[in-house]
């Protein structure tokens, strides 16, 4: 994926979505059980910022700080740069859209939610979570990152936490969601 990055960084690094501080990695992970959502590189990003789309970027979600990075185009080292996500509204990582969801009788945490299915009356969110261990070994310390996400279900307006949800539910509930969009009024 190096080699292509010149290509995804084509973003004006002049942009205001740049001028957030460095971030720096204090959590060294030795296997896959990272905080980053997906990969733990780099994907390619869109950022809804201030209303306007940043396209061709070269993102990624830290979902143990609830942070959105971006690699810097084109500063010396490409440093990691932490987006001040007050203006942002929605990202996409790849082919995955996140946007940003509140709640006025704190019901659930605001912040980035995945949207796993969207349909006219009734919609489906991932808030990605992730819980820290430290481990040793070998006199190494490193962290170790379990997922403890929660989802949110959108019907007809009202919001409703889903309390540990199995895997077949969810997939249920993508489909019912997903035939809802080709149905008829």
């Amino acid at each position: 994926m190096g080699c292509c990055l010149s290509k995804i960084c084509a973003q004006s690094s002049d942009s205001p979505l740049f001028e957030g501080p460095t971030y720096a990695d204090v959590h060294r992970s030795i296997n896959d059980k990272h905080k980053f959502i997906g990969s733990y590189d780099f994907v390619p990003a869109a950022i809804l910022y201030e209303g306007e789309w940043q396209l061709q970027l070269a993102a990624k979600y830290d979902a143990y700080q609830q942070q959105l990075l971006l690699r810097h185009p084109r500063a010396e080292g490409a440093p990691t740069i932490v987006v001040f996500t007050a203006l942002v509204s929605e990202f996409r990582l790849r082919n995955r859209r996140f946007v940003k969801l509140s709640s006025e009788k704190e019901l659930f945490e605001t912040g980035f939610f995945e949207v796993l299915s969207e349909g006219p009356k009734t919609s489906l969110y991932k808030k990605h979570l992730k819980k820290i261990g430290r481990k040793q070994r070998d006199g190494l310390v490193y962290f170790e990152f379990k997922d403890k996400s929660t989802y949110l279900l959108k019907d007809n307006g009202v919001f409703s936490v889903l309390k540990k949800p199995k895997a077949p539910y969810l997939k249920a509930l993508i489909q019912k969601i997903e035939a809802s969009k080709t149905k008829l009024p």
